[in-house]
């Protein structure tokens, strides 16, 4: 019964944050919230950091300000990628300078070495791959573009340099392919890995029965034994569930993108869409603690000054 409310508040509650905050979030409120996020960055930076070179704490248990009593890498790694995200946009769109956007980028990629989250660094090149073909359309852009390439280039090396200290042995992982689907689906122990959460639970849960694997076996039911959040949507509500989630998430992204040229909120929902996707295999980071800060952002479609202001202004040509 605990696990059924649990998974009920959660979902109930990400629908409520996400239409309230399309109703009625503004800029102003906005930015007062991203506010809030770099400051709580800051202090994350350095709790992570005492976790594990003052603590010696395991990396997955050094978490800042997500605490240390479980496996919250994927909060923390969630938080660092919405942040990572709306720095890239904010600076190429003008909104932010250079040293907010480092500070941004670079806090959050020390957090994720000290927290060894490696899936981050990929996360993060993906969703600058998006914001460039949307952005890219111009000479000055591009030099722009080429300068945070620089920095991100060389933030990604210190981010390395400390994994290497942090945590050698899973870095050798992260380059070895066959090492590396070996861990993934959990060595030799098994169990439902990143790379066989949907075979692992059709096999072994649903037992390759027809009917559960539509609508699997309802809230609560062994959800809390899977890891990532693509397990945790299967197991519960089967193949029905998991398109009917795919498909609003594919309506939103595509809302978006018709005004991502000219709007930085839009274009910052479309990429944090992207971001959910991807996660979901990676990571428990949609219904969890992150919810509230996740779906409050998928209402910022309807604040579409930013750019547009700008370039009435005369500083995007």
């Amino acid at each position: 019964m605990y696990f059924i409310v649990a998974s009920f508040r959660r979902y109930v509650t990400a629908m409520i944050v996400y239409f309230v905050s399309t109703e009625y979030i503004t800029e102003k409120y906005l930015n007062k919230g991203i506010n809030l996020f770099l400051f709580a960055l800051g202090i994350d930076v350095f709790a992570t950091g005492y976790q594990n070179l003052v603590l010696k704490l395991h990396p997955d248990f050094c978490n800042g300000i997500f605490g240390t009593y479980g496996y919250n890498n994927a909060m923390q790694g969630m938080f660092c990628s919405i942040i990572s995200a709306i720095a890239m946009v904010y600076y190429i769109d003008k909104k932010w300078s250079k040293f907010k956007m480092i500070y941004a980028l670079g806090t959050s990629c020390v957090i994720c070495a000290f927290s060894e989250i490696k899936a981050f660094y990929i996360l993060i090149i993906t969703l600058f791959v998006i914001v460039l073909l949307f952005r890219c359309n111009n000479s000055k852009l591009r030099k722009k573009i080429s300068s945070f390439i620089v920095i991100g280039v060389l933030l990604l090396y210190i981010a390395y340099k400390i994994l290497e200290r942090v945590f050698p042995e899973n870095l050798a992982t992260f380059f070895d392919l066959s090492h590396y689907m070996l861990y993934e689906k959990y060595g030799a122990h098994g169990g439902a890995g990143r790379l066989n959460n949907i075979q692992y639970i059709y096999n072994d849960v649903f037992k390759k029965n027809i009917f559960e694997t539509l609508i699997g076996q309802g809230l609560g039911s062994v959800e809390n034994e899977f890891v990532y959040t693509i397990g945790k949507l299967f197991v519960s509500f089967g193949v029905i569930g998991v398109m009917l989630l795919l498909g609003w998430v594919l309506y939103l992204f595509f809302k978006c993108m018709k005004k991502a040229k000219e709007s930085s909120e839009n274009l910052i929902e479309a990429v944090i869409l992207v971001m959910i996707v991807i996660s979901s295999f990676l990571w428990n980071s949609l219904f969890t603690q992150m919810t509230y800060i996740i779906f409050w952002l998928l209402g910022i479609n309807n604040i579409n000054l930013s750019v547009m202001q700008a370039k009435g202004n005369g500083e995007l040509k």
